[in-house]
């Protein structure tokens, strides 16, 4: 009879087998850390962070632009910019060369709240950051960047 394996055993040997569902994994539990120790004082939501800090970033950034970066689907990402814009941290703006094209800004309310989350989130990045070498790092963003094209890729193919 085979002996049981302990969880950690079964964690261990997953993640060695498997590399789509370890990625899932391992951002599911990025996500439950953003929302237990980031978000857990406010009233965003992962992906509503996510646009809010992207909007912060980029100064403005489209919809479009938005699913493209993480992949997210047109209902999630529409419906986490209507509750961005019914809080009022953030307004969209027509792109007047491209009234097909709306453009998501920070008000200052948004900038505030980036502002106050940030720093946690930084320190949550930087703790997962400093425990690669830069070897390490560089390897990753390459492995990752790979992956990301393929898997774009992969979305024009029928199975």
């Amino acid at each position: 009879m085979k002996s049981k394996k302990d969880i950690g055993d079964l964690e261990n040997e997953f993640f060695d087998t498997h590399v789509a569902y370890s990625i899932v994994a391992l951002a599911n539990l990025i996500t439950l850390n953003t929302m237990k120790n980031i978000l857990a004082e406010t009233q965003l939501s992962v992906n509503e962070w996510r646009i809010l800090r992207m909007t912060y970033i980029y100064n403005s950034i489209s919809a479009a632009d938005v699913i493209n970066i993480f992949g997210l689907d047109k209902t999630t990402t529409s419906r986490a910019i209507s509750k961005l814009g019914e809080a009022k941290l953030i307004k969209l703006s027509v792109n007047p060369r491209d009234k097909r094209q709306t453009y998501i800004l920070l008000t200052a309310a948004g900038k505030r709240l980036h502002d106050k989350i940030i720093l946690r989130d930084n320190i949550s990045d930087e703790s997962i950051e400093k425990i690669l070498s830069r070897q390490e790092i560089r390897s990753f963003h390459k492995t990752m960047n790979k992956l990301r094209l393929h898997v774009k890729d992969m979305l024009n193919v029928v199975y």
